[in-house]
């Protein structure tokens, strides 16, 4: 499970961010429910500048949510090919 707030701080964080960050908080809210994805934008609007503390640990907690999933079999990450 995710904290909800660490969620709306992660997403809110690697936007700001932009490049890759902000292409996989793109990912991940282009891949859940519409209705979720839009109250979690209005969420990361209405957050104002985050402090990079915050923000790094709220990506960490995502990341080790994220893997817990996987690794409980709830969830199924894809990983590019290697070109090589």
């Amino acid at each position: 499970d995710i904290n909800a707030s660490d969620l709306t701080r992660a997403l809110a964080s690697a936007t700001a961010a932009g490049g890759a960050l902000e292409a996989a908080a793109v990912h991940m809210l282009d891949n859940m429910s519409t209705r979720m994805a839009n109250n979690l934008r209005e969420e990361m609007n209405e957050v104002g500048k985050i402090k990079q503390a915050d923000a790094e640990a709220a990506q960490s907690a995502v990341v080790t949510a994220i893997r817990a999933a996987a690794d409980a079999g709830t969830i199924t990450l894809v990983m590019p090919e290697d070109d090589e």
